[in-house]
């Protein structure tokens, strides 16, 4: 028996509904047979002229090789090679090209997070069925990449079990509200006919086919037989939420012109591009009526919705996310200390840091100027009475956190708060290497060569007479070492007034730290002070500034720079976020507008069909 056949048969045993017919299998395991034999991943190229993008070496997929659909047939990228259609009036500014390129377009698997949210807003339950799920893969800081979220057996046997409690929870607890009718008044087969269309529309994010039809009223006839009309809706729900439809964005595009090579997105299409954009979830209501109404063809149309939903709270959720996983603090709660070095870090501090961080970053993008510079230079930041003593800051008003001034000499912005410092350590003490490494790769983008082949990497033991500048001196004396550390420990070192629980100090062993740094081939000059002056430094940057842009391109498309083919929507949002005096919200609206949001290249015969 193959691997795939192995698979289906051992998620069969644990299937929900007793006695299942041959038709009602064929619905539920619909996706895990097809993501056990590896006929669906996620991270496919759907473009068949597009290949892989430089974050998946070789292919999407981890493991090597590019998952491919049957009948796709991957061929070198063309970009600007062939027919697109005309620049629309009110395209963002671009010198970079004039023709639309949309670069690569992937599968895409919900996230855990967006599965959460998904089901939250979709059924109204706070229960986080994808907790239990396996963690994804994080690529440049972030767990969404399309490449790396493959589907394994264990996690289609988890989507199967969380279909169906999630499933029951609905149909035991609040029956009527997930129908949207009442199977008393409309009748029991009118009111599930009902349920599949308006139900069905939201989880597929699109109207239904004859063929989901079909499938589904197969699917809730076989329910009836043993558990009623109640069984019916329990199925029928399970595998909507066990369908590819619900578990994978794909996005074909509308059908283009003759001769045209690019094509825009459905209504269908940017209303959950929109979504999971902005929310990282599903499309609501009004945003599912527009593309019903056809009201997301305009920028204006367009920019009215993206309003609309920056305004919502969901929106705050996103920023969280991006920053919490920008500046590694998810999973923060789990770091440890040694109590012999570090008597002040007890359990709860990580995570009073991690809020500290958290209510710092949502005060300055929403409540301030939601300026680049501002995160990175703001005098403030947000402690309750615990972490101000902790810090020795003044304590703020009332019992919750508040908003401090400190020392702007010490603290200042988000590089001198204490979560990122704590986690940029050791268990025992700083880790200038760590940090300086930090500020390189992910607060400029740039690329550090691995150790030379044959160099025994050792971290400098700890040592009650020497600085952590003076025990690391080795790096710069070795002639095989210096060449990435001169980049490196320049920029480490100007961090060391803050130990490895982020607590500020002045003196090492009885000796004055020596902060002074340099990011060394920065344009303009890279000379700093101290932590903060670094912050200062970053929020002058031409370079920090186009590395957000970078991570926030990462983050909301799901997928890494595919070289010239992203080039204009590069040049877009660069030139939106300059304009906007770098700020955050503008440059997410620009997401939105960019040829990489809004079209994509034509699936020509030979490619996915």
């Amino acid at each position: 028996m193959t691997q795939g056949h192995s698979c289906v048969r051992n998620l069969r045993r644990e299937v929900f509904v007793p006695g299942p017919t041959a038709a009602t299998w064929a619905a539920v395991l619909m996706v895990a047979f097809a993501a056990c034999t590896g006929a669906i991943q996620s991270g496919g190229p759907l473009d068949d002229n597009v290949a892989p993008g430089p974050s998946s070496p070789g292919g999407g997929a981890a493991g090597g090789g590019s998952p491919k659909t049957p009948g796709s047939q991957a061929q070198p990228p063309t970009p600007g090679a062939l027919p697109a259609p005309s620049v629309p009036g009110d395209r963002p500014v671009s010198q970079t090209c004039k023709a639309i390129e949309p670069g690569p377009t992937l599968i895409r698997r919900l996230t855990r997070l967006e599965y959460n949210n998904t089901v939250r807003d979709l059924l109204g339950t706070i229960s986080q069925p994808a907790n239990v799920f396996p963690p994804e893969t994080v690529v440049h800081s972030f767990d969404n990449e399309a490449a790396s979220l493959t589907a394994s057996p264990v996690l289609i046997e988890e989507y199967l079990g969380a279909a169906e409690r999630v499933a029951t929870d609905a149909v035991d607890n609040r029956l009527i509200a997930t129908l949207g009718c009442d199977p008393a008044k409309d009748g029991e087969d009118a009111c599930a006919g009902k349920f599949f269309e308006n139900f069905g529309k939201r989880a597929y994010r699109r109207p239904l086919t004859a063929e989901d039809r079909t499938i589904l009223t197969d699917v809730y006839n076989a329910g009836k037989v043993n558990g009623g009309f109640k069984g019916g809706i329990r199925l029928s729900l399970a595998t909507m939420l066990a369908s590819v439809h619900f578990l994978y964005r794909v996005e074909f595009g509308a059908p283009p012109k003759a001769g045209e090579t690019v094509t825009s997105l459905t209504p269908w299409e940017l209303a959950t591009r929109l979504s999971y954009l902005i929310w990282r979830s599903m499309p609501d209501t009004n945003l599912l009526a527009a593309a019903e109404a056809n009201k997301l063809t305009t920028r204006t149309e367009v920019d009215a919705q993206i309003t609309r939903m920056l305004a919502d709270p969901k929106a705050r959720d996103t920023v969280a996310d991006f920053y919490e996983q920008w500046l590694r603090l998810r999973g923060i709660e789990t770091i440890t200390k040694d109590p012999m070095v570090y008597p002040a870090f007890h359990s709860d501090t990580a995570g009073l840091m991690k809020q500290e961080t958290l209510k710092f970053v949502d005060s300055v993008v929403w409540d301030g100027d939601g300026s680049l510079a501002q995160l990175y230079t703001a005098p403030f930041t947000f402690v309750n009475t615990a972490l101000a003593k902790y810090y020795g800051l003044p304590a703020p008003a009332g019992a919750g956190f508040g908003k401090v001034s400190g020392d702007t000499q010490a603290r200042a912005g988000l590089l001198t708060q204490g979560g990122l410092m704590s986690v940029l350590a050791q268990e025992n003490q700083t880790h200038p290497i760590r940090r300086g490494t930090f500020v390189r790769k992910d607060l400029l983008c740039q690329t550090l060569l691995p150790p030379p082949d044959g160099i025994k990497i050792e971290f400098p033991p700890v040592n009650a007479t020497l600085t952590g500048r003076e025990r690391f001196v080795q790096h710069r004396a070795d002639p095989l070492c210096a060449t990435c550390h001169t980049l490196i420990d320049p920029i480490g070192f100007g961090f060391e007034n803050f130990d490895g629980i982020g607590q500020f100090r002045r003196k090492e062993n009885g000796k004055d730290i020596d902060v002074s740094g340099e990011v060394v081939g920065l344009a303009g000059g890279g000379q700093f002070n101290g932590a903060a002056e670094l912050g200062g430094l970053l929020a002058r940057s031409e370079e920090a500034a186009s590395c957000v842009v970078v991570a926030w391109f990462r983050y909301g498309y799901g997928r890494d720079l595919a070289g010239d083919a992203d080039a204009c929507s590069m040049d877009m949002l660069k030139r939106a976020f300059t304009a906007s005096k770098f700020k955050i919200t503008d440059l997410i609206t620009t997401l939105a507008r960019t040829d990489a949001f809004q079209f994509r290249r034509v699936i020509t015969p030979g490619g996915l069909q």
